[in-house]
C-alpha cells in the first residue's frame, strides 16, 4: 500500500512539474515576444534619425580603423610609409 502511494505521489508531482515548466516556458515566450516588439519599435525610430549607410561611409570608417590600428601598434600608415 505504501509503495502504491509513493508511485501515485510521484506521478502527481511529475504532472505538477510538467505544468509548472509549461507555464514558465509560455511566460518566457510571451516576454521574448514583447521584447522583440519593443526592439522593432526602437529600430524603426532610430532608422529615422540618420541617413542610410553608404559605401563611402564604410570606406571612410575602414580607413580610420586601419590608421588607428597602425598608431596602436606603432606603425606609420600615412602616405604609404611603413
Amino acid at each position: 500500500m505504501i509503495v502504491l502511494l509513493a508511485v501515485g505521489a510521484n506521478a502527481l508531482s511529475s504532472s505538477i512539474i510538467d505544468k509548472v515548466i509549461g507555464y514558465r516556458v509560455y511566460s518566457q515566450n510571451l516576454h521574448i515576444d514583447h521584447l522583440e516588439h519593443e526592439v522593432e519599435k526602437l529600430e524603426h525610430a532610430f532608422s529615422k534619425l540618420s541617413r542610410p549607410i553608404t559605401k563611402w561611409d564604410v570606406s571612410m570608417l575602414t580607413t580610420r580603423v586601419h590608421k588607428n590600428e597602425g598608431k596602436l601598434w606603432g606603425k606609420a600608415t600615412y602616405h604609404g610609409i611603413r
